[in-house]
């Protein structure tokens, strides 16, 4: 495997690493220090920040010194931005940090005093919706509060910032409190009889959530009915529902409204005949052209197919014209579909075009409908997004593409699900 190919299955996240680093370790030392320094996660999200990962391929050189300098520098130079940068470093030490590391532990706590320093440095909350420091603290207390008598640590840290900071509230840290103050929740009322701090935060805690359920309990059901009420009993298929909006759309005039109308038909199949859709699909109007399209997305009926294979001949978007072509997928269209698949390029950077066809295609398992197999693998081999891996391996499984070298690479896997998946198969197989 050359650097560039082991980078690129790096980045999609691929067992076939594994191997790799096991045969020629320094070959590709360099590049798992750059991995050390920069994400590596298609969505972090969804998939996790990858930081079990790479720690599995750094554990496999005899001394890991240098890794662990690498990440613990780049977390202490990184600003809180909005990424995921400090929740990924921060990661990727504590498993060190685990194995008794002291450099990864003093990198955690380091960042921690860090970015405590800086919210209890405050006067006041930061204009507009986003707190990147409270969010990246939060993140770092999660990944730090590995047992009881760290998590104790961290809550009397939050009580006294409760107390110090009067502009902070429970629900600042109600995901930590989610992940671990439940778990923890006998010791912490233990603790809070001799802790003024601890005391505070499981109070703001309590008020946090008793104001949720008011909020909640307050809804009057005339909120709850209207547009958005219609448009979720449409998507769950309410007949009369759809109907209604069905018959709003035909019977709408100007385009502003026709598209309104719509909307509902982006989560639940057109009921009618489609022929109105594939007109306002050719609409100069932006946005009713756009609500068509969507709809025509989840409909399954010859005159969709026909549009579909008339559009591809005006030199259509073929991202907008392959959603047509899953949804009313023939076996004849086997061809053409890994065509137009295959010739979108697979780049990180730019995810928007292949990775909703990777999606359209996988959905067609969703419909019963059979998916060509090499557009399977093409799946597997090239994604960037570990779901879609998973998706892909899984469908696989069921079409017996599933080789024993496939299997064994996949226990390596980035993604913890397609791990589990992978043993459980070579278990079934007895291998």
């Amino acid at each position: 495997m050359t650097k560039k190919q082991f980078q690129t299955a790096l980045l999609r996240g691929q067992g076939r690493v594994y191997a790799a680093v096991t045969a020629e370790p320094e070959k590709y030392r360099g590049i798992l220090l750059w991995a050390c320094r920069n994400e590596i996660s298609f969505d972090t999200q969804c998939e996790g920040t990858r930081a079990w990962y790479v720690y599995t391929l750094i554990r496999l050189y005899p001394d890991p010194t240098e890794f662990i300098a690498t990440a613990a520098k780049h977390l202490g130079q990184c600003r809180s931005d909005g990424s995921w940068k400090i929740h990924y470093y921060s990661e990727l030490l504590s498993f060190f940090a685990a194995d008794g590391n002291a450099a990864a532990k003093a990198a955690l706590e380091s960042k921690y005093q860090q970015l405590y320093a800086a919210l209890t440095g405050r006067k006041r909350p930061p204009r507009g919706c986003f707190f990147h420091q409270r969010d990246d603290f939060e993140q770092l207390c999660i990944t730090m509060a590995t047992d009881k008598d760290a998590f104790l640590r961290i809550a009397a840290d939050i009580g006294r910032l409760y107390r110090t900071r009067p502009f902070y509230s429970g629900s600042d840290f109600d995901l930590l409190y989610d992940h671990c103050g439940k778990r923890y929740m006998s010791a912490l009322k233990k603790a809070a009889k001799t802790s003024a701090d601890i005391a505070l935060y499981l109070q703001k805690q309590a008020e946090y959530e008793q104001t949720c359920k008011m909020r909640e309990n307050k809804r009057a059901p005339a909120e709850r009915k209207g547009r958005l009420l219609s448009m979720w009993l449409a998507a769950k298929g309410d007949e009369q529902t759809v109907l209604e909006y069905a018959n709003a759309y035909l019977a709408a005039t100007k385009p502003e409204q026709r598209a309104e109308a719509l909307q509902a038909f982006c989560r639940c199949p057109y009921p009618c005949d489609p022929t109105p859709l594939t007109e306002d699909a050719r609409s100069d109007h932006a946005q009713l052209r756009r609500a068509a399209w969507r709809a025509l997305q989840r409909v399954r009926h010859p005159t969709v197919r026909q549009f579909a294979f008339t559009e591809l001949q005006k030199d259509a978007d073929i991202t907008e014209v392959i959603p047509l072509l899953t949804k009313n997928y023939q076996s004849c269209d086997a061809a053409l579909l890994e065509r137009l698949v295959r010739s979108l390029p697979v780049e990180r950077q730019d995810p928007f075009d292949w990775h909703g066809a990777f999606l359209d295609v996988l959905a067609m398992a969703d419909d019963g409908l059979h998916i060509p197999p090499s557009l399977l693998r093409h799946i597997y081999e090239t994604s960037f997004c570990s779901c879609c891996r998973e998706a892909a391996l899984r469908q696989m499984g069921k079409c017996r593409l599933l080789t024993e070298d496939i299997l064994r690479e996949c226990l390596h896997d980035s993604r913890d699900e397609i791990r589990t998946y992978a043993k459980q198969c070579l278990k079934r197989r007895k291998v």
